[in-house]
């Protein structure tokens, strides 16, 4: 029941208190055909925080703006964009691998299926499925002992990635069309997480350096 802009207060005071051990800017993107209310801007605007206005990533998902957040050139140059929802909390200081191209957490097993398939072939990503793993049991043993393994079927959880600030533009070109499956009819089991799919396959097709979040980042039961 917490309103949007609580979420990210929340998220922004808990990077502020616990993420110690990166040098960060705070950006903060948002569909520019909702705007704010007074009282709520202010509030924003007294943040330590860049605020921009942003194209939705499709007319009718109103509430995604990462093609923005990935995209526009912002007031400072780091290495990396991590990219987080705005209900993401910080509890501690994270381990990210900078010297990875890119990184993101599973979203437990993913769907080996025709849908995923279509994806795959649709959106010329390719991906060859065969070599990997289509049950628990990889996913349960990386979240009990950590021991790294790439074998788990590509599905990301959209929560949080780190990406590297030159391959940012080639990651959303890669999967902005693939937007069109929220609303295609022919594939109703695609709709809701059909573009999380896409954006995983496009993570995979990006670079061969990397490696997922360590346990606990962005980790969904």
């Amino acid at each position: 029941n917490l309103n949007i802009i609580d979420q990210f207060l929340m998220a922004y005071h808990s990077i502020k208190n616990n993420l110690k051990n990166y040098d960060y800017d705070i950006s903060l993107f948002y569909n520019k055909n909702f705007k704010f209310n007074e009282t709520d801007f202010s509030i924003l605007k007294k943040l330590d925080i860049n605020i921009f206005e942003a194209e939705p990533d499709h007319p009718k998902v109103h509430f995604h703006c990462r093609h923005s957040a990935l995209t526009k050139k912002l007031p400072k140059n780091f290495s990396h964009r991590l990219i987080l929802d705005t209900d993401v909390i910080i509890l501690n200081n994270l381990k990210l691998d900078l010297t990875c191209d890119w990184q993101a957490m599973y979203a437990s097993v993913g769907c080996y299926n025709d849908e995923t398939n279509y994806i795959n072939k649709k959106y010329n990503f390719n991906l060859d499925f065969n070599i990997y793993e289509k049950n628990n049991v990889l996913y349960n043993t990386y979240m009990k002992d950590g021991n790294i393994n790439k074998n788990l079927f590509p599905h990301f959880n959209g929560g949080a990635w780190l990406i590297k600030e030159n391959l940012c533009k080639q990651f959303v070109e890669s999967y902005i069309k693939a937007y069109e499956l929220t609303f295609d009819k022919n594939h109703k089991k695609m709709n809701h997480i059909g573009i999380q799919y896409a954006q995983s396959f496009a993570l995979i097709k990006l670079s061969k350096n990397w490696k997922p979040f360590s346990r606990g980042i962005n980790y969904l039961l």
